[in-house]
């Protein structure tokens, strides 16, 4: 074969309640440490480019979308895990890195006084 296989894994639709979801966890470790979680695309070959890798919310007709959350949690005896975002570089330019907040069509609720 010469592309490699594809994998889905699906919640399943709901008709008339909510669709299905999906939980990808590490093990606990009852005495030592829990597992690690990786997503990643691999090296592209010689001749390509390295795959997307996307995490997204779907669009609401009501109410809100979903949100995604990013970040580490505490530690009960020693230091917090670190979140980072990096860009690659390159020879000829470097990626570009972006944070946004879209427009709302609801004015925002005034600042609270202190």
């Amino acid at each position: 074969s010469t592309s490699g296989g594809a994998v889905t894994i699906d919640g399943g639709d709901g008709s008339t309640a909510l669709g299905g979801s999906i939980t990808i966890s590490s093990g606990v470790g009852t005495d030592t440490s829990s597992g690690s979680v990786s997503v990643s695309t691999s090296n592209a070959g010689s001749s390509g480019v390295s795959g997307d890798l996307s995490l997204s919310t779907g669009t609401a007709s009501v109410g809100t979308s979903g949100d995604v959350s990013i970040g580490s949690d505490s530690s009960a005896s020693s230091s917090a895990g670190s979140s980072a975002v990096s860009v690659g570089s390159c020879d000829s330019s470097g990626g570009a890195f972006s944070v946004s907040a879209s427009d709302s069509q609801v004015p925002m609720l005034e600042e609270l006084p202190r």
